[in-house]
């Protein structure tokens, strides 16, 4: 029999896949903006804007549950496409109302658009020969359009309210439909398996794990992805209360995006060619955990802009080895489509339970949350990452 690498290697669906992965993944790198505007410009208190951000990522993860189920068998552009429409709907429905449960119900239909196209891009770019910097480079991709974003989306607040900004998110929707036509048609997996005349054949980097071990790399994800997630989507509401005015904040949050796209960039060049993720894994959790004791410690701007720089830097350099770990535990992408979920259940969750330990301004008891956090997230992904860092010494770096 004939066995054929399941990789996926054409350039055209790369992008395809990656375009498709940016639009699903706008609004968790938005949130603070989008509770920021439900809260000014839609009269909702903070904890209405918590839970229609919960909603958000609720139905994100919902999105990428389903995916799970059907990543093997189903047809890529048909989800793809149904995604978008999902996507675009919700979208518009929340700027034409200002109802605190149609614009809950809005957003959890978004978020399932969002979670399907999110996890059908990110567990195809997952198939390819160096998941590590292929989905660095697409994290540096997501971060560029969500810096510009976040820049902008403040004064076009100011300029046509809430709609605009729910305008111009149903535009990604858009984009992304398009790029439905170009994604792969099936799974690789289930391509592979087409044929009795042909078997797939496991990358010698996704060795056998223990259950364990895997079972403590996928909380180790929820975790850290909740704890990042509860820093996030206050930290608009941090600034106001610091007494920031709104352009400084656009400034730091839009720097901070920015700054994410370093932190991508590093991760895509350095990638696994140490021969190691322990090193770089540890770095961007210690940096997150630095950022969250600033924030509730000092009420200096420049602090602000650092902590929030360091988080974002550390979020965007550390999802791609995430990824890696996942695909190198797992040969399938099935246990990336968990660890997807699992990063979107830990955003959907952070504002609900966000809801009970900040007031109006204060938000200090959040950050605190989030460094404990940190920490146990490092003690959880420890031995998935030693066992993985073992393979990699045994494999020459494409």
């Amino acid at each position: 029999m004939k066995n054929i690498e399941p990789y996926i290697t054409s350039p055209k669906e790369m992008i395809a896949l990656g375009l498709l992965g940016v639009a699903g993944n706008i609004s968790p790198f938005i949130l603070p903006v989008i509770v920021g505007a439900l809260v000014d410009y839609v009269d909702f208190s903070i904890q209405e804007a918590s839970y229609i951000a919960s909603a958000d990522m609720f139905g994100l993860g919902a999105g990428t549950l389903l995916w799970s189920y059907y990543i093997t068998r189903a047809d890529w552009r048909k989800f793809a496409l149904a995604a978008a429409v999902l996507l675009f709907v919700g979208n518009v429905f929340c700027a034409v109302t200002s109802t605190f449960v149609p614009v809950l119900l809005s957003r959890f239909i978004a978020g399932i658009g969002g979670g399907l196209m999110l996890t059908i891009g990110v567990s195809g770019l997952a198939k390819t020969k160096n998941p590590d910097r292929v989905v660095a480079v697409y994290t540096l991709l997501v971060t560029v359009v969500a810096s510009i974003i976040l820049y902008v989306f403040p004064f076009l607040l100011v300029q046509s309210g809430s709609e605009g900004m729910f305008f111009t998110m149903a535009g990604f929707a858009v984009l992304a439909g398009v790029s439905s036509f170009f994604v792969p048609k099936y799974s690789v997996v289930n391509s592979s398996n087409e044929s009795g005349e042909k078997k797939m054949e496991i990358p010698s980097s996704a060795l056998h794990s223990p259950l364990l071990t895997r079972v403590m790399g996928i909380f180790g994800v929820f975790i850290v992805f909740f704890s990042m997630s509860l820093f996030w989507v206050y930290i608009e509401r941090a600034g106001v209360a610091a007494g920031y005015v709104t352009a400084q904040i656009s400034a730091g949050l839009g720097t901070a995006q920015f700054t994410g796209v370093a932190g991508a960039l590093t991760a895509a060049v350095v990638a696994t060619r140490f021969g190691n993720r322990l090193v770089p894994v540890l770095v961007t959790i210690g940096l997150s955990l630095l950022a969250s004791l600033i924030i509730p410690s000092t009420q200096e701007f420049v602090f602000f802009l650092l902590a929030a720089s360091a988080l974002i830097f550390s979020w965007n350099m550390l999802y791609p080895y995430v990824i890696g770990l996942m695909i190198s535990l797992d040969g399938t992408a099935v246990l990336v489509t968990y660890a997807l979920v699992m990063m979107t259940l830990g955003k959907s969750l952070s504002p609900v339970l966000g809801a009970f330990l900040v007031t109006e301004t204060d938000f200090s008891m959040a950050y605190w949350a989030c460094a404990i956090c940190f920490v146990c997230a490092a003690v959880l992904f420890m031995p998935a990452i030693l066992l993985t860092d073992r393979k990699l010494k045994r494999i020459v770096p494409a």
